[in-house]
C-alpha cells in the first residue's frame, strides 16, 4: 500500500527556521526554536508512531533520542528520552522570542530569575513522560549549573519535574518543580536542595571560599518563572561553613572602616559561618535571623528583597570582635537591585560632615562593642528548619 500512510516504515529528515514547524506535522506541543534540523527513523502502525534514531541540532544544541506517539481521538501519549551533549537554554526561543527577551531586559535592566515561561494553556491534548539528559549546559558568562538530568510528566495539565538535578562544579541543586496550569494562571511549586556546593560557584565575584548547602521552598502563580517567583510564598535558607574571607572584606563587615582601609589585599580571615535566612510572602523576601560571622566581625542584616524587580532595602549592622582601628557607627544600607548591589554611607551620617564628626568622635571615644562568637549550629538549624 504505498500510498497508505497508516503503515510507515521510513527514514526522514526534516529542517526548518523553527520546531514548531515540525510540530505541525506531530502535534505535540513543541516550542518555537532557534533553526533546526534533524533526521529519524519513523515508524507507524495505526494510531501509534515510534521515533527511532533521533540525532539533530537546534541552534547551537544537539540532541539524540527516541519517543512513541499514541494518538487517538484527538489525544496525544508520548513517551520519550533525549539526550544532548552540549545545550543551551536560549535555542528554545526564537529569533522573534529572542528579540522581545532583549527588548525587556533593556527596559527593566537585568534580573537574576530567568522569564522562562511556564504557561501550558497552548499546550495541546498532550499527556506522557520525557527523560532529558545534558552533559553541558551552555551559558553566556559564569553561570553555576553545568549539567541537568530530569523526568518531565505531563498528565492532565500538570508538568513534573521528578527528579530534578542540576550539576555544579561542586555538589547539585536537586529535588523538584510542579506547574499545574489552573484558571488564575499556572501555579509553580519548587522543592530544591543545594548539598557538597562551593559559595564561590554561586558568587566568584565575593572572593569567599567555603561549603555551601542550602534549601529553597516557593509557591507563586505568573505566566513565568519570574512572575511566579513575584507572587511567591514560603521558605529560602543558604548556609555556609569552614572558610575564608578577604580579611579587608571582614574588617570592613565589622565597619572598622580604619581596619579594612589599610588591611592587605591578600590576607584572610576565618568564616565561621553565613546564615541567610529568607521568608517569601507575596513576592517579597524579608531576611530573617541572617549573620555573617567571622574571625574579625559579627554581622546582622535585615530589610527585603523584593520579585520580580529584585529591588534591595537591606541594612547590615556590624559589630567587630577585637578593638577597631576606626569605626564608623549606625546601620549601612544596600540598595539596587540583586544585580547591581548599591551600598550606600551609614543611616546616621546624612552628609559627609556627619561622617567625618563620627570619625573624630571614634578617635576620642570609649571603648567599641566587641561581639562573640555566633551559636552557628543553633542558627544553622533553625534557618533550615523547613
Amino acid at each position: 500500500a504505498p500510498l497508505s500512510f497508516d503503515d510507515i516504515d521510513a527514514s526522514a529528515k526534516a529542517h526548518g527556521s523553527d520546531l514548531g514547524n515540525v510540530d505541525a506535522l506531530i502535534e505535540a506541543g513543541l516550542p518555537t526554536t532557534q533553526p533546526v534540523r534533524m533526521e529519524a527513523r519513523l515508524r507507524r502502525k495505526g494510531n501509534r508512531w515510534e521515533i527511532a534514531d533521533l540525532t539533530g541540532n537546534v541552534g547551537r544544541s544537539d540532541f539524540a533520542g527516541s519517543a512513541t506517539i499514541v494518538k487517538e481521538g484527538g489525544h496525544s501519549q508520548i513517551d520519550g528520552e533525549l539526550r544532548s551533549r552540549r545545550f543551551d537554554f536560549a535555542d528554545l526561543s526564537s529569533d522573534a522570542g529572542r528579540a522581545r527577551a532583549a527588548a525587556k531586559e533593556a527596559r527593566i535592566g537585568e534580573r537574576v530569575i530567568p522569564d522562562t515561561a511556564i504557561d501550558l494553556s497552548t499546550i495541546g491534548d498532550t499527556d506522557g513522560t520525557l527523560r532529558i539528559q545534558a552533559d553541558e549546559l551552555l551559558w553566556p558568562g559564569s553561570k553555576p549549573f553545568r549539567s541537568l538530568k530530569a523526568v518531565l510528566t505531563l498528565d492532565d495539565k500538570t508538568l513534573t519535574v521528578s527528579p530534578l538535578t542540576f550539576g555544579m562544579p561542586h555538589g547539585t541543586l536537586s529535588g523538584e518543580a510542579k506547574v499545574v496550569q489552573k484558571q488564575a494562571g499556572p501555579e509553580l511549586h519548587l522543592v530544591l536542595t543545594l548539598a557538597d556546593g562551593q559559595l564561590a560557584d554561586l558568587f566568584p565575584s565575593a572572593d569567599i571560599a567555603a561549603s555551601a548547602r542550602g534549601r529553597l521552598d516557593l509557591t507563586g502563580t505568573g505566566k513565568t518563572v519570574r512572575a511566579a517567583i513575584g507572587t511567591a510564598n514560603g521558605r529560602v535558607a543558604l548556609i555556609a561553613e569552614n572558610g575564608t574571607i578577604p580579611d579587608k572584606t571582614a574588617l570592613l563587615l565589622g565597619q572598622d572602616i580604619g581596619g579594612g582601609l589599610f588591611a592587605g589585599d591578600k590576607k584572610r580571615a576565618h568564616l565561621r559561618c553565613i546564615v541567610a535566612d529568607f521568608r517569601f510572602e507575596n513576592g517579597t523576601a524579608r531576611l530573617n535571623n541572617t549573620q555573617i560571622d567571622t574571625s574579625r566581625a559579627l554581622t546582622r542584616a535585615g530589610g527585603t528583597i523584593r520579585f520580580p524587580s529584585e529591588i534591595l532595602s537591606l541594612a547590615l549592622n556590624g559589630i567587630p570582635k577585637e578593638g577597631a582601628t576606626l569605626r564608623v557607627e549606625g546601620a549601612i544600607p544596600v540598595h539596587g537591585t540583586i544585580r547591581s548591589p548599591q551600598v550606600e554611607k551609614p543611616e546616621s551620617a546624612d552628609s559627609l560632615g556627619d561622617i567625618l564628626g563620627e570619625v573624630v568622635e571614634e578617635i576620642f571615644a570609649g571603648d567599641d562593642p566587641i561581639a562573640s562568637d555566633l551559636d552557628c549550629g543553633r542558627a544553622i538549624a533553625a534557618a533550615m528548619n523547613f
